[in-house]
């Protein structure tokens, strides 16, 4: 259930929402404030030089602090908020495609950890798209033509990205009837039941 608050015309909603276009190059991190107001932004890229499993845990540790830096002055880390995330999508590559999955599960892991309360889902890239500009196939220019970023200074790559993450964001408001407790994605370790054992 969605908290409300009272305000001077009424009550209305009250809805933070995190949203994550999760990516080894440059991950866009975007924090909507109720009434899709853009409150917070930072992007990422994960470290060089080591194995990818490696740098997906580096990129999802500074994506947890920043995110705590941001909500913990507003008082959001037990409160009802809600998590947008880029689907990857198989484009034919697979080495690719698994990477991207490894790198979500991280994050949504790492997420569920430290906002026990959100709620999450996940969204494609067509659907952020067309809620964002009426296209499914909109392009780059299309996305941040269409977010708070196009008058921004700032690199391509990282306009990109940051106009992605906020596509998810108002894409998850939009679709916030499909979401699911975070906690789901808590990857706790449980013990495997051992069926046959063999020695020769």
């Amino acid at each position: 259930m969605l908290k409300k608050i009272k305000n001077g015309k009424g009550k209305k909603e009250s809805l933070y929402c995190l949203a994550v276009d999760p990516g080894f190059v440059e991950t866009g991190l975007v924090l909507i404030a109720p009434g899709k107001k853009l409150k917070a932004f930072a992007t990422f890229r994960a470290p060089q030089g080591i194995h990818d499993s490696c740098r997906a845990i580096g990129l999802t540790k500074a994506i947890g602090e920043q995110i705590l830096d941001w909500l913990e002055p507003l008082a959001l880390i037990n409160a009802n908020v809600l998590v947008g995330i880029e689907l990857p999508v198989y484009t034919g590559n697979a080495v690719v495609f698994t990477k991207q999955v490894r790198l979500i599960q991280e994050i949504e892991a790492w997420l569920s950890a430290i906002l026990s309360t959100a709620r999450l889902i996940e969204i494609y890239p067509t659907e952020s798209k067309f809620i964002l500009t009426g296209r499914g196939g909109a392009n780059k220019e299309e996305m941040i033509n269409a977010s708070p970023f196009k008058k921004m200074s700032m690199p391509r790559e990282t306009q990109e990205a940051l106009a992605d993450a906020w596509g998810h964001g108002i894409a998850a408001l939009s679709l916030r009837d499909n979401a699911v407790d975070i906690s789901e994605y808590n990857y706790i370790e449980r013990p495997a039941e051992k069926i046959m054992e063999g020695f020769a």
